[in-house]
């Protein structure tokens, strides 16, 4: 994996969030997802929520490494602060690769009260 798969979510409270990723390589060339299993994590030291192929991540184009990543409002029921996220891919070898870390923002919202 590329160590420029490097990101940043942004989201507000109790907001939902479709995250759309596309994973290449060092090079720059596309991984192929075919038969590999994901896990997306955001953490604060201990698991605020995590994802994973068929709860939340859907491979898109396995060929063409597309992912999407459903981040749901009870998801960012927390409060407005910075976290930690990461991608981990394992691929059909068993080889572990993490992708995708950075900065998860959450961000504080007025309307958190509103439509329960």
């Amino acid at each position: 994996m590329s160590d420029d798969n490097v990101f940043a979510t942004k989201v507000y409270q109790k907001n939902s969030k479709l995250k759309k990723v596309a994973l290449v390589d060092a090079d720059g060339d596309v991984v192929d997802l075919t038969g590999a299993e994901l896990y997306f994590v955001v953490s604060n030291n201990s698991e605020l929520f995590s994802k994973s192929i068929g709860d939340g991540v859907t491979v898109t184009d396995a060929e063409s490494g597309e992912i999407e990543i459903q981040i749901d409002a009870a998801d960012n029921d927390v409060s407005a602060d910075i976290y930690k996220q990461e991608l981990l891919l394992i691929d059909v070898e068993n080889n572990r690769y993490s992708s995708l870390t950075g900065q998860y923002r959450v961000l504080e919202s007025i309307t958190t009260g509103k439509g329960d």
